[in-house]
């Protein structure tokens, strides 16, 4: 999976570096018993209209979109052990490593784009 911010023309998450949390176990799990979420990599939680961080060692942005793709709330660097808001207009919400929504100046509005087809001889 690859995630591009269209309005930034910026990549949030490369190719090959994304995952997406298909099932309702893999959504509740999410990140918890991972050491760190590496630069470039990202967690796609379709249907998501909030996130926890309970069992996380680290800290994370988080996006949540419409059905549009726009961006409709952020969470810069929210620390282990929180719940983020209810997100009623959200449709997914995209887990990032902490600090990439600075520094690819992600906003409020801008539009995502993504990709879920698999990385050049990735699985299927």
């Amino acid at each position: 999976m690859r995630v591009a911010n269209v309005t930034k023309n910026l990549l949030l998450v490369k190719s090959g570096r994304g995952q997406i949390a298909r099932s309702r176990w893999a959504r509740l799990c999410g990140l918890i018993g991972r050491a760190f979420l590496a630069p470039g990599a990202g967690l796609w939680l379709p249907g998501t209209k909030s996130v926890h961080t309970f069992g996380m060692r680290f800290a994370i942005d988080v996006v949540f979109v419409d059905a549009d793709n726009k961006i409709t709330h952020l969470i810069p660097r929210i620390p282990p052990f929180r719940v983020s808001p209810y997100v009623t207009r959200a449709v997914g919400a995209l887990e990032l490593p902490s600090e990439t929504l600075r520094a690819t100046d992600t906003q409020l509005d801008d539009t995502l784009e993504f990709n879920f087809a698999p990385a050049r001889g990735g699985r299927k």
